[in-house]
């Protein structure tokens, strides 16, 4: 919900508007709604989406906290790792918990590609800014920028991916989605996939859909042109 849904939508949101305005300036000037200087005058504050998204996960945080499901919905919490000791047990920090049936939601995390040299830069988790360092992203801190990077490659055309891209590169970001499938949205319908795929391509995002190996990531210093 604070790592995903909820942040994603939000950008999605702050890119849509963004592509209402400086993408249908003829729907704008048909409704009697004219921007002066057009499309390119149009500023995007960065930083502020990215603080307004922090604002709403601060804002739904309590609904997913301990303390909600404890004191208001009358449910007890026990915060540290289970493992299971018997049929009907589990010992969660020492402490053994008897049930009739358990149920297993552990949630995921994300995992990085196995790619010689991306553990390291993720770990750095510095946000570049002006300074020559790649920044490595997962959910957990993608929505922590604050800095618009002008370059994102985004490994994996699946729908989280796809959102990213086309929402970051609405913002004014380059995007480049990679993959090794040769399309997107691998579990959807192909004319489905084609149709958002062209729709992507026009909105800017470049694809290399035929990866056949991610060799590795080195940090030389230098930035190139394209940021």
């Amino acid at each position: 919900l604070n790592m995903g849904c909820v942040p994603s939508k939000s950008l999605i949101h702050a890119a849509k508007l963004v592509h209402t305005v400086k993408g249908n300036q003829a729907a704008l000037a048909d409704a009697g709604i004219t921007i002066q200087g057009g499309a390119d005058s149009v500023s995007i504050d960065f930083a502020k989406i990215m603080e307004r998204i922090r604002r709403i996960r601060a804002g739904i945080s309590h609904h997913d906290s301990a303390e909600r499901f404890t004191k208001e919905l009358g449910v007890e919490v026990f915060m540290g790792r289970g493992t299971f000791v018997g049929n009907s047990s589990v010992m969660v920090n020492g402490q053994t918990l008897k049930f009739n049936k358990a149920v297993i939601a552990t949630g995921g995390y994300p995992s990085l590609l196995p790619m010689p040299g991306l553990k390291e830069l993720h770990q750095m988790n510095t946000n570049p800014g002006n300074k020559p360092r790649p920044y490595v992203m997962t959910n957990e801190t993608f929505f922590n920028m604050t800095e618009q990077p002008q370059h994102l490659v985004v490994c994996g055309p699946g729908v989280i991916g796809v959102e990213m891209a086309q929402s970051m590169q609405r913002l004014g970001t380059k995007v480049t989605v990679l993959g090794r499938s040769g399309r997107i949205l691998p579990k959807e319908d192909d004319d489905h996939a084609k149709t958002i795929q062209d729709q992507l391509e026009q909105d800017g995002v470049e694809f290399r859909l035929s990866v056949t190996e991610y060799v590795g990531v080195v940090l030389t210093g230098n930035i190139l042109d394209n940021g």
